[in-house]
């Protein structure tokens, strides 16, 4: 069989496994908010959210791994801006819609299935969200996986009907998680959602890309002062030309005591670790002075950075709040929009 075909195949599997979800519908007894996760065999978990509940807009939400869970953490506890929310997803969603509702993109899709969907609310829209990236239908690649991830998602759904137990297991900071074996074969987990969280942050906390001898000899280089900086990474808000189109993330260092911006850099959301390292390196390297302390508010950010400024003897604490940055942030996005509307280039 070629690619081509195997393509065909899963895509037709996809929409069969859609549409044998989109009848039973599991937002008659599932909430937005109850989250589960199920594991296939020798796969990262997926955390999953039903959408339909509200009588909006019915459909599923897939975040896989990690920094999928922490996406759908930042939606619920609402710690972001709605530009940063947007674009700092990843996640795989289906929307159950109209017909007429449905861009020529997805009609095409559905099309080529050669499946048949009929009635209000029951045509498929399929959607990718990647950090920094503008949404888009996914790959061809990925239909297989998601017609795996719909079986396993409807088995998912099914066995929590018959327990409300434990769908709301968010609430206290946990969720249910199904390992499924090769055969469709089920075990069920409690999982607490803040050891996963924090096993994510160590993970980021491992990647270096300068060497011990590096950093003690720009550690030995700087003198250290008493000063105590903000530091945040927010995305930009427009997209810049690329294949896919991509949002940058503005990494932003404040001193809050002298009122000034001591620095910033807009990185690839692809290559943002390696960037904001780099250029924090050259920072100190080029000015020869440390602060004892920096803060942020930003888990992701500290992940990213703790490597190198734990390194340089440089206390660095996830906060609450900041005092200067959101003032600085707010007025950059003012600009960035006045621009927009005004037609002017960026």
């Amino acid at each position: 069989m070629s690619q081509k075909d195997n393509y065909q195949k899963d895509l037709e599997h996809l929409m069969e496994e859609t549409k044998t979800f989109a009848q039973l519908r599991p937002w008659e007894w599932l909430d937005d908010t109850d989250l589960f996760a199920f594991r296939l065999d020798g796969e990262e978990p997926v955390y999953c959210s039903v959408l339909g509940a509200s009588g909006q807009l019915s459909g599923i939400a897939f975040y896989p791994g990690d920094l999928g869970l922490q996406g759908f953490i930042d939606v619920v506890e609402d710690r972001l801006d709605d530009v940063d929310l947007y674009f700092s997803q990843l996640s795989y969603s289906l929307e159950l819609t109209d017909r007429d509702a449905l861009d020529s993109q997805d009609y095409k899709l559905v099309r080529s299935s050669g499946v048949t969907f009929r009635g209000r609310g029951q045509w498929p829209s399929w959607m990718y969200l990647e950090p920094g990236y503008l949404p888009r239908q996914p790959a061809r690649e990925k239909f297989g996986m998601l017609a795996r991830w719909m079986k396993a998602a409807e088995q998912s759904v099914r066995w929590l009907r018959e327990r409300p137990e434990d769908r709301t297991l968010i609430r206290t900071g946990r969720c249910i998680q199904f390992d499924i074996d090769q055969q469709g074969r089920m075990t069920e987990e409690v999982i607490a959602l803040e050891q996963v969280l924090d096993r994510n942050g160590r993970q980021q906390e491992t990647i270096r890309i300068h060497h011990d001898l590096q950093v003690r000899a720009l550690r030995e280089k700087c003198r250290r002062t008493d000063a105590v900086w903000e530091i945040d990474a927010f995305y930009q808000g427009v997209p810049v030309d690329g294949d896919p189109p991509f949002v940058p993330l503005l990494l932003l260092m404040i001193d809050p005591r002298a009122g000034v911006v001591l620095g910033s850099h807009l990185a690839h959301p692809s290559t943002q670790v390696e960037e904001f390292q780099a250029y924090l390196f050259s920072f100190f390297e080029q000015n020869r002075e440390i602060p004892s302390q920096i803060v942020t508010t930003n888990s992701r950010l500290h992940g990213q950075l703790a490597p190198l400024l734990s390194r340089l003897g440089i206390t660095f604490d996830e906060v609450d709040e900041l005092f200067i940055i959101p003032h600085v942030k707010t007025q950059i996005r003012e600009e960035i929009e006045g621009i927009i509307d005004g037609g002017q280039e960026l």
